[in-house]
């Protein structure tokens, strides 16, 4: 008489366990490309928030509160990695102004020209199209001449 046993053969096992590693790593990578995604989308989304904040400002023709004769408007000037949002009177800078760094791993690509919203409404010189890049996503925030301000999302 033959005497079955109640366990798992070590192919079973094997099997098993072959499986969940597959299943381990696919999750793995959907996360870390998911996570990329949604560090790009925040950058890009922070970004609109940001101009808009300097499109307002300047729109309400808002000084600060000494150095400013002639307000000229607010400029947003760019690094590879960064953006810098200054009063700008009578042509010049007049404060340090406020600094947002990307995301580590996360570009302007190509780095933007300097934009500059004139007080009271008058916009933009030109429409201006910004691209923050990561490792296998993208996102596009276009600022339009009247001040619109929108962005598209793409995929390398």
């Amino acid at each position: 008489m033959r005497k079955t046993g109640q366990g798992f053969t070590l192919i079973e096992l094997l099997v098993a366990s072959i499986i969940l590693i597959t299943l381990t790593g696919a999750v793995l990578v959907n996360y870390n490309s998911y996570n990329e995604t949604q560090q790009v989308r925040q950058a890009a989304l922070t970004l609109k928030n940001n101009l808009r904040y300097a499109q307002s400002r300047s729109i309400n023709g808002e000084k600060p509160g000494v150095g400013c004769t002639q307000l000229d408007g607010y400029v947003v000037s760019f690094t590879e990695t960064s953006y810098t949002t200054k009063t700008q009177c009578d042509g010049t800078p007049v404060d340090p102004g406020q600094t947002v760094s990307l995301f580590s791993g996360l570009v302007f690509n190509p780095v933007p020209t300097s934009l500059l919203f004139r007080v009271l409404s008058q916009g933009l010189d030109s429409d201006a199209t910004i691209t923050i890049v990561g490792r296998s996503k993208s996102y596009k925030v276009v600022v339009s001449r009247s001040g619109d301000i929108s962005e598209v999302t793409q995929a390398l």
